[in-house]
C-alpha cells in the first residue's frame, strides 16, 4: 500500500522534478509513494489497463496526478477510470490548476486541487488524511470534499530551497530516463551523451505574455525579485553529485529559466563546479542579461551550450505582444558573446502567434540567419490558460474551436491563431527548415568531428576516459 500514487501524463518518457522533490519531501517524512507515468499516445483500453493494474497494486490513500494545461481535456477519462477503481480522493496539481483553478476544481472526480508550490501543503495534506484531521483549511489546498468550495489561500513560496531534500530521482527510474534522453543534437562531436536534467533554482525575473511565469508570480501577487530563488552552491553542488554518483550522466541539462541572473552565484557555481562534478552541462539563458562576462565565466565552469529565446524577430512585435523589450542587436550581441567563449548557441522561435503577419515571421528567419545559432528550433504556439496573450487572442476570437492539446512543429498546431492562411503558413515553414539545413551545415564546418571538445573533469578519471572516448579524442 501506498501513502500516495503519483500520476504523470507525459508524452516523452523523461521524469518531473516537482514530483520528485514532492515525492522526496514525503518520504522524508516517512510516507511511502509510488509513480505511473500514462504516455497519452497510448489508446484508452492501454491506459486503463496500467491504471487497474497499478491501483490495485498500491492501493493508495491519495491519488495525485499533475496536470499541464495541454493535457488537461484529455485526462477527463482517466480521471473518470481513477475514480471508478478507488475510493481514494483525487488531487490535481500542476501548471493547470495554479493557472486555471476554477475550473479545474469544477471537475467531477476532483476532491482537491493545490495551486502554486506544493510541498509543505501536499505534506499537510497527506499528514492530515493519514491521522483523519481537518483537510479543509490547508494553505495552497481548494477542496470541494464538504460538498462546499473551499478556498484557501497560499501561503508565500518557500525562501530557501535549501531545505528541501535532494529531488527522489529513484522513483522515476532515472538511470533509464538517461538512456532515453541524450543529448542528440551534439551527435556529430561523438555523442550522443547520455543526459540528465536539473534545476538548482525557481522563478524568473521576465514576464513574457506567453509564459506561465508571469501568471505565476500574479497569483501569488509577488514582483519578480522574491520569486527568484537558486538553491546554495554547496547544496546544488551535493544534488549534481548524486546524480553523478548514482547515475553516470555524460552531459547536465540545467533547465534553470536563466542560470545568468546572479553573476555572484554565478562566479561560486563557476570555481566549484568544476571540482566537484565536472561534466560538460547546457543551461538556458535570456538575452537581455547573458552579457558581459557571464559567457566567460561560464566557459571556465565547462558549459558547452546555451539555449535563449528569440522567439520573434520583429522588435516592435516582440514588444507589444510578447512583452520582450530587447532589441535585436542586443539578441546578436548575447549569441556573439558565447560564441566568442567557445559556446555552442540554440534558439527558440515561436510561429503562428497571435496577429502575427507572414512578414513578421520572415524576420524571424532572418536575424537567425544573420545570428547563425549552431541549433535552430522552431514551435508552433500554443495558448496556455490564465497567461496574457493567451486571454488577449481569446478576446479576439481566435480561440474557437482550438483544442490546447494540438500542438507540434507544422501549422496543424496553430489552428486559427496565427494571422496567416495555411498555405502560406506552410510555406514559411518549409522556409524555416531550409534555413535549419543551412545553419546545421555551418555548424559542422564550424565545430569538425576531431574537435577536442571534451568536459574538465579530473585527468585520469574514469567518466573522463569515457567521454573523450565517446568524442573521438
Amino acid at each position: 500500500m501506498s501513502d500516495v500514487l503519483f500520476i504523470f501524463p507525459t508524452d516523452n518518457a523523461e521524469y518531473h522534478l516537482g514530483i520528485a522533490t514532492l515525492s522526496a519531501v514525503l518520504k522524508r517524512e516517512g510516507f511511502s509513494v509510488a509513480l505511473l507515468m500514462i504516455d497519452f499516445r497510448h489508446d484508452q483500453e492501454t491506459i486503463d489497463a496500467e491504471l487497474l493494474a497499478k491501483v490495485q497494486t498500491e492501493k493508495p490513500s491519495l491519488i495525485a496526478v499533475s496536470a499541464m494545461s495541454f493535457y488537461w481535456t484529455m485526462m477527463d477519462p482517466w480521471l473518470h477510470r481513477m475514480k471508478g477503481l478507488s475510493d481514494a480522493p483525487i488531487i490535481v496539481g500542476g501548471w493547470q490548476p495554479t493557472l486555471a483553478p476554477d475550473e479545474t476544481i469544477q471537475h467531477a472526480c476532483v476532491d482537491y486541487i493545490c495551486l502554486g508550490e506544493g510541498e509543505f501543503a501536499m505534506l499537510e495534506l497527506v499528514q492530515s488524511l493519514k491521522t483523519g484531521n481537518d483537510t479543509t483549511q490547508i494553505e495552497n489546498i481548494w477542496t470541494t470534499t464538504t460538498g462546499e468550495l473551499k478556498k484557501n489561500k497560499l501561503r508565500s513560496p518557500i525562501p530557501d530551497l535549501d531545505v528541501l531534500p535532494t529531488p527522489d530521482y529513484d522513483l522515476f527510474e532515472f538511470a533509464d530516463v538517461m538512456k532515453r534522453h541524450q543529448m542528440r543534437i551534439l551527435g556529430e562531436l561523438g555523442g550522443p551523451f547520455q543526459t540528465a536534467s536539473h534545476m538548482v533554482g525557481r522563478g524568473c525575473a521576465y514576464q513574457c505574455t506567453y509564459c506561465c511565469n508571469h501568471a505565476f508570480q500574479q497569483a501569488y501577487g509577488l514582483s519578480a525579485k522574491p520569486f527568484i530563488r537558486r538553491r546554495s552552491v554547496p547544496v546544488a553542488m551535493k544534488d549534481l553529485e548524486e546524480i553523478v554518483t548514482r547515475y553516470k550522466p555524460e552531459w547536465l541539462e540545467l533547465w534553470d529559466e536563466d542560470l545568468t541572473l546572479d553573476r555572484q552565484w554565478l562566479q561560486n557555481f563557476s570555481v566549484e563546479y568544476p571540482r566537484s562534478i565536472g561534466l560538460p552541462f547546457s543551461i538556458c539563458a535570456h538575452p537581455h542579461n547573458a552579457q558581459g562576462d557571464k559567457f566567460e565565466i561560464l566557459a571556465k565552469a565547462g558549459c558547452r551550450l546555451v539555449m535563449m529565446g528569440i522567439e520573434c524577430g520583429n522588435e516592435e512585435y516582440r514588444k507589444t505582444y510578447l512583452r520582450r523589450n530587447i532589441s535585436n542587436q542586443k539578441i546578436m550581441n548575447a549569441f556573439a558573446l558565447a560564441r566568442e567563449n567557445g559556446i555552442m548557441t540554440l534558439s527558440f522561435n515561436m510561429f503562428g502567434l497571435p496577429f502575427e503577419t507572414a512578414d513578421q515571421i520572415r524576420e524571424t528567419l532572418s536575424l537567425n540567419e544573420q545570428i547563425e545559432p549552431d541549433y535552430f528550433l522552431i514551435f508552433v504556439y500554443n495558448p496556455l490558460t490564465g497567461t496574457k496573450l493567451a486571454t488577449q487572442a481569446k478576446d479576439a476570437g481566435l480561440l474557437e474551436g482550438i483544442k490546447l492539446s494540438n500542438y507540434g512543429y507544422s501549422g496543424s498546431g496553430g489552428g486559427n491563431i496565427k494571422g496567416v492562411d495555411d498555405d502560406t503558413f506552410q510555406q514559411l515553414h518549409t522556409e524555416a527548415i531550409a534555413l535549419q539545413q543551412r545553419l546545421d551545415e555551418l555548424r559542422k564546418q564550424r565545430y569538425p568531428e576531431n574537435m577536442n571538445w571534451g568536459p574538465s573533469l579530473p585527468p585520469g578519471s574514469e567518466q573522463l576516459s569515457q567521454i573523450q572516448s565517446l568524442l573521438g579524442n
